[in-house]
């Protein structure tokens, strides 16, 4: 659920209307949420903003905000997920993983999109995870084991698992 930008506006009140229902669904049924902020994480962020500080919680898919934006949603309880583009030369998600707790971190996949390297380019698949999760060891100098159990604990959680 989300807000996507990417390829028109056209629809943008629609979906921010729709998104709102969403989330109140979600919370009225004590549901976690994943949510898409494809080129549109202010405009998410906005529509959130009646239902942070309540028991709704969820998942920024493929986060694509900065270090700021990140310390926000977490401070409302979300967590932020991490998939291939964390290995992108050009990419900011090292300095935002950088200052966020491995405790509000979920590994992901854009299956079949965005492969980290070294498998950049080709088709993703969902063990290509364990790429990510190599390079956030090294990134924030943590233990591989320690990474993986994490995250996946973090994913347990929040998905009541």
């Amino acid at each position: 659920m989300g807000i996507d930008l990417y390829w028109d506006k056209t629809f943008f009140k629609q979906q921010q209307h729709v998104f709102d229902f969403q989330l109140s669904f979600a919370k009225e049924n004590k549901l976690p949420v994943i949510i898409n902020a494809r080129n549109s994480l202010d405009e998410i962020i906005d529509v959130m903003k009646p239902h942070f500080n309540s028991d709704l919680t969820g998942v920024f898919h493929c986060f694509p905000g900065n270090s700021e934006q990140a310390k926000l949603v977490i401070d409302k309880g979300f967590y932020i997920g991490i998939g291939g583009v964390l290995t992108y030369k050009k990419s900011n998600m090292p300095e935002v993983v950088r200052n966020i707790p491995l405790e509000s971190i979920l590994l992901e996949t854009d299956a079949p999109y965005l492969s980290p390297v070294p498998k950049r380019g080709k088709r993703n698949e969902p063990s290509y995870v364990s790429y990510v999760a190599e390079y956030l060891s090294g990134l924030i100098d943590c233990d591989f084991d320690l990474v993986c159990s994490k995250t996946t604990q973090n994913a347990k959680d929040l998905f009541n698992l």
